[in-house]
């Protein structure tokens, strides 16, 4: 038997537009993003709930980060 999820700190979702997710978010969770950052080619916002956080990432210019980002989203489309 395995061992239930007792605990989360926190989901990442990748994205391609993040202005249009965190825009979505907003909306969904009725709170403003908490938190912005960009760097090595990907941009984050992180929304903060009482319980967990959620983390949107999306590709932002050049840089590992952003390579890795666009790879996972373009197999994620090749998969719908």
């Amino acid at each position: 038997m395995s061992t239930p999820i007792v605990g989360l700190d926190h989901v990442t979702a990748l994205t391609a537009d993040l202005d249009r997710a965190i825009a979505d978010y907003e909306l969904l969770l009725g709170r403003r993003v908490a938190w912005r950052s960009s760097g090595d080619g990907a941009a984050t916002a992180l929304f903060t709930l009482p319980n967990m956080s959620l983390e949107l990432t999306a590709p932002a210019g050049e840089g590992d980060d952003g390579a890795r980002v666009r790879a996972a989203l373009e197999t994620l489309v090749r998969w719908i």
